[in-house]
């Protein structure tokens, strides 16, 4: 019912993790670049190089606990998570919601990716 006062408040599942003490990288949005042709594959060493230096900055700042962050992203953002949780001691824990996981849809012009499976199949 639109405009009713009687609703239960919404809380997004990972926000329990900031109710839980947790600092949050939300919506993970971090570049892979290169040309366009290549850039996938240095994929994880980008993703994960750019993670070190989010979380190393948050830390050197004095503004989280280390041991206590997590990471959230949705569509390429949430593929960008599980690598995240799968590749990297980075975060405790991790939500990715509608993520892109099904790389080989990729060459067909996803996040700019311009080789067939056949061409990069140790990418894919």
């Amino acid at each position: 019912m639109s405009g009713s006062q009687q609703t239960f408040t919404r809380l997004q599942p990972y926000r329990l993790m900031l109710l839980a003490g947790y600092a949050i990288i939300d919506n993970a949005s971090f570049p892979i670049v290169g040309d366009p042709k290549n850039a996938y594959d240095t994929y994880l060493e980008q993703l994960e190089a750019d993670a070190k230096a989010a979380v190393d900055k948050a830390v050197d700042m004095g503004v989280v606990d280390r041991n206590r962050i997590g990471v959230t992203g949705h569509s390429h953002g949430g593929l960008m998570t599980a690598n995240l949780i799968a590749h990297t001691k980075l975060f405790k824990a991790g939500v990715a919601t509608s993520g892109s996981y099904n790389k080989t849809f990729t060459p067909f012009g996803f996040q700019n990716e311009r080789r067939s499976v056949w061409q990069a199949q140790d990418v894919y």
